[in-house]
């Protein structure tokens, strides 16, 4: 399978984490992903298809290094698929921001919700895009030839990294300032007033030498 780069990440290198002030919810079954995201690739599938999908990697420590620009993933939940307790979902970018306190909200709650606070070092939390958007970027990508990945967030990627990035070089350059003109010296009134005098007296005193 061949594949080509959409965007990466090349930001520089940080430490991040995430701290639980309490500990999650935990019953029989329970599902956990964190996953740090790189990168868009185009992939070609096995019968010939081109799909849009994430270069991503799973973070196991509590205390991590991520670069600059990077998207992360949080997702714990309790119960099965059908019958779910608790649920938390959240999207990070990794930037170098220093330490944010933040809730972990639990969307279920069918036990009560129980919200989680946390410590983050250098990852912000950020919202996705609302349904019109989405389906404009799924246009957007399909109209491009590709098939957006059905396992990775890439409407969220694709919205952050390539649409942001274009917004960004579509905006105008400041423009630079005109230098102040300044006005060129004028006679005062009390100057041209002595020039005037002047020459009368001047030319009195000529008159004067050529009678003496």
């Amino acid at each position: 399978m061949s594949e080509d780069y959409i965007y990466r990440v090349e930001g520089q290198h940080i430490v991040c984490s995430i701290r639980f002030e309490k500990e999650l919810p935990k019953l029989r079954y329970t599902e956990k992903e964190v996953a740090l995201f790189t990168a868009l690739h185009i992939v070609q599938g096995r019968r010939g298809g081109l799909y849009l999908a994430a270069v991503k990697q799973h973070i196991h420590r509590e205390i991590f290094t991520a670069p600059s620009g990077a998207i992360l993933k949080f997702h714990y939940s309790t119960g099965t698929a059908s019958h779910r307790y608790h649920e938390y979902h959240q999207y990070f970018v990794v930037e170098p921001v220093g330490e944010l306190t933040y809730t972990l909200r639990d969307t279920v709650g069918r036990e009560g919700n129980e919200d989680i606070p946390c410590r983050l070092m250098n990852i912000r939390p950020i919202e996705g895009p609302d349904e019109m958007t989405r389906a404009t970027l799924e246009a957007e990508i399909k109209n491009r030839g590709w098939t957006p990945s059905f396992y990775d967030p890439v409407l969220l990627l694709y919205h952050i990294w390539v649409k942001g990035k274009s917004k960004k070089a579509a905006e105008p350059a400041e423009q630079p300032k005109p230098s102040p003109i300044e006005p060129k010296p004028s006679t005062s009134n009390a100057e041209g007033e002595y020039v005037r005098i002047r020459s009368i007296v001047d030319s009195f005193l000529s008159g004067c030498n050529t009678l003496c």
